[in-house]
């Protein structure tokens, strides 16, 4: 892929486009507006880890600590609600010892009054940082930050500073404008030349007619061996109609817009989405 820029203008704009059909040679011509790719690229590949980028290290530390401390103290709150709910259950049979029941109660409820301030306080606390980044109106404020058409000195180090994390995450990145109908058809191409595979071609024409084999999408590799696969929404780059992720750690899972689900065996390896870099 080449990044070409057209220009200002309403047909102008920067966009991702095979080099080969630049060049006049036997390529899909479809081009992939880059700020939109960018914009699926930055919100679904997480492991680029966009607020530790944009707030720092200390930051994201700070996030973590005051996450797991409200996340203790709703446990907390959790298990006060039904020691009272028991409590209450006693009151009413508890006769000579009502008194000490209903003490208990009060201390219990001062309790969670008291985690309640707290959890409040926290949650203060949280948003003066701005260090929640996880809902979806936040992180395309983010991008839109990073994609400002004047941007500042501190922009162009945040992304230099992403530009460095992904070098030293990524191995391949692999940009499909066109889907696998490109892919499909040069397999067609080749096996229409071939003798007695008329099952398999006609396996692959079913495939190039599904109107999901136009879908564009793009795959990341990581240096670690782990991968990410994202079908953005043709219509918002903030969403993604399919994606798959592999890892060691939980294998191959399939993740849609409403649902996810793990496949076994569980994991792809670079050979088996880059050919060319076998050993």
């Amino acid at each position: 892929m080449r990044f070409e820029n057209k220009g200002p203008g309403p047909k102008g704009g920067t966009y991702l486009v095979c080099d080969s059909a630049r060049r006049g040679l036997r390529c899909e011509k479809t081009a992939w507006r880059y700020d939109a790719f960018e914009t699926s690229f930055l919100a679904f590949v997480k492991e680029v880890d966009l607020e530790q980028v944009m707030h720092g290290e200390n930051e994201a530390r700070q996030r973590s600590i005051l996450e797991e401390a409200m996340t203790a103290l709703r446990g907390e709150q959790a298990a006060i609600g039904q020691q009272m709910d028991r409590t209450y259950e006693l009151l009413g049979v508890a006769g000579t010892a009502a008194g000490y029941v209903a003490q208990k109660l009060q201390t219990l409820e001062a309790r969670r009054a008291a985690i309640e301030a707290e959890l409040r306080e926290r949650e203060q606390e949280r948003a003066r940082l701005g260090l929640i980044v996880s809902d979806e109106k936040q992180v395309k404020a983010l991008i839109k930050r990073l994609q400002d058409r004047n941007p500042s000195d501190e922009v162009y180090k945040l992304r230099s500073t992403i530009a460095a994390r992904l070098r030293s995450l990524v191995h391949t990145i692999l940009v499909a404008p066109a889907g696998e109908a490109p892919h499909i058809q040069k397999t067609i191409d080749f096996l229409e030349c071939q003798e007695d595979v008329e099952d398999v071609l006609e396996h692959a024409r079913k495939r190039l007619e599904d109107e999901r084999s136009g879908r564009r999408y793009f795959l990341v590799a990581f240096a670690n061996g782990d991968v990410r696969g994202v079908y953005p929404d043709p219509d918002d780059p903030t969403r993604f109609t399919e994606q798959f992720t592999s890892s060691s750690e939980m294998g191959l899972v399939e993740e849609y817009p409403d649902h996810s689900r793990q496949i076994f065996p569980p994991r792809l390896t670079l050979e088996d989405l880059f050919p060319e870099h076998k050993k």
